[in-house]
């Protein structure tokens, strides 16, 4: 009788959190865009990942939860880019068009305008689905942004107002447009050129050199 002792079989290595959330993230995403939202059963996300069901509902309980998980992967890739700031003031334009750049890159990317059109359409738990993409892009990135505009004003590099207002006029301008337009087929998705004229345009107008009052004559 041999004495060898039998290594014990090992099995699939454990995923990290962050590495679970991206298999959820991207086989959600897949599913929404290829078979629409009523056929992105919880049952369909957890079998097309290879995950136990309780293992996705650690993550999300349902379907417009998902749906906030996915936009929210979106917003959080670009979160931390918020962290810079410019050295003066004279940079502080250079620094919000790289911004809105990152931000761009992912609001207007192909799984992001496929999941616009997705949500335009008449569906079951449409309000819940809408409620969870609103509140983890549009308000998410809105206030990352008026954040960091609020946090300029307090260095003494620009004066604003109202920074939420401002922010969310500068988004509709450089993403929902380009939205609206690339989702109603108006504009091609990888148009990088037409993007960086819109941002660039949104510096114009904030610089005031697209737009200026002169003084009156007296």
């Amino acid at each position: 009788m041999s004495n060898d002792i039998q290594p014990a079989k090992r099995g699939r290595p454990a995923r990290s959190q962050e590495q679970t959330v991206e298999l959820i993230v991207s086989g959600a995403t897949r599913l929404l865009l290829s078979q629409g939202y009523s056929a992105t059963t919880m049952e369909a996300v957890a079998a097309h990942c290879g995950l136990a069901k309780k293992t996705l509902y650690r993550f999300a309980a349902n379907r417009s939860e998902l749906v906030g998980l996915v936009i929210g992967s979106w917003t959080q890739g670009f979160a931390d880019l918020f962290d810079e700031d410019p050295l003066a003031a004279d940079d502080l334009l250079a620094v919000l068009g790289r911004l809105l750049g990152a931000v761009a890159d992912r609001a207007l990317s192909d799984d992001a305008v496929g999941l616009f059109k997705l949500l335009t359409q008449d569906f079951a738990e449409r309000s819940l689905a809408l409620e969870a993409y609103q509140a983890n892009g549009i308000e998410h990135a809105t206030l990352l942004l008026a954040n960091w505009l609020s946090r300029q004003a307090v260095r003494g590099l620009v004066t604003i107002a109202q920074p939420q207002v401002l922010a969310r006029m500068i988004l509709s301008l450089v993403i929902a447009e380009p939205l609206r337009r690339r989702a109603l087929g108006l504009e091609l998705a990888d148009d990088r050129a037409t993007v960086a004229s819109q941002i660039e345009g949104c510096m114009q107008l904030l610089s005031g050199q697209a737009f200026s009052l002169k003084a009156a004559c007296r």
